[in-house]
């Protein structure tokens, strides 16, 4: 399978984004240095839908105001599928996956609604192509792997649905994982980092083209993640000892 369908050529992207502050003819203005980068936010929350404030200026309950977006030239975001980490039951997964699901046709939604301004990327191709037509490039990152349950084949599902970014762990352990931000509940280093869920997650993320988020792993979780991936890591966000 071609990796470099997904995200895979993200390199580019940022080296996008250092030419204009490394070419001499660039414009030392920092609106002239904006227009010509990249805009990158990789890491948008998405409030569940029963906490979103009514009437307030967002799409779908989620914290994206495409106005603003377009207001401050932001080439594109990275809008989260997060589930907060809780009991490890069936019922606990069915909840987490309810959530997850609505969470991304929330997303989904707003270029649904907004098809002049907003488009779902699913290659680094897509970002580079919406910047050259004035549209903001929604790229779904997914975050939590506690909505998947036991299964790292589940990722498939959400893949075939957009998302081109996984990150494994929030606060808490779950069955793929240690967080750096452990519950009480939980048993400090059960994974030992990883556990083979987790492994087997990250080489399908690889097979797919989705980006691996190191974000919120422990030490050895964060280490293994990048010996593991045959492909770029990133940490959209942190909250981790190991750096």
């Amino acid at each position: 399978m071609k990796r470099n369908n997904a995200l895979l050529g993200r390199t580019a992207l940022f080296a996008l984004s250092l030419a204009a502050f490394s070419s001499p003819a660039v414009a030392q203005t920092p609106q002239d240095v904006h227009k010509q980068a990249l805009v990158l936010d990789p890491h948008v929350d998405v409030v569940a839908t029963s906490k979103a404030k009514a009437g307030a200026t967002i799409d779908s309950g989620t914290q994206i105001d495409v106005a603003k977006l377009k207001k401050g030239q932001v080439d594109a975001i990275f809008p989260s599928v997060f589930v907060e980490q809780s009991a490890r039951t069936p019922e606990g997964y069915a909840a987490a996956r309810k959530e997850a699901d609505t969470k991304l046709a929330a997303i989904l939604d707003i270029a649904a609604k907004h098809p002049k301004d907003v488009v779902i990327a699913r290659s680094a191709d897509d970002i580079v192509k919406a910047e050259k037509v004035g549209k903001t490039a929604i790229v779904i990152s997914f975050l939590n792997a506690y909505s998947l349950g036991k299964d790292p084949n589940a990722l498939k599902a959400f893949y075939d649905k957009g998302v081109r970014v996984f990150g494994l762990v929030h606060a808490g352990n779950n069955d793929f994982a240690d967080s750096s931000r452990p519950h009480a509940r939980d048993t400090a280093g059960e994974n030992h980092g990883l556990s083979v869920a987790g492994k087997q997650a990250i080489a399908l993320a690889n097979d797919l083209g989705i980006l691996v988020d190191v974000s919120q792993l422990t030490t050895d979780g964060f280490s293994q993640a990048i010996a593991l991936s045959r492909a770029p890591v990133i940490a959209s966000h942190w909250a981790s000892p190991a750096l």
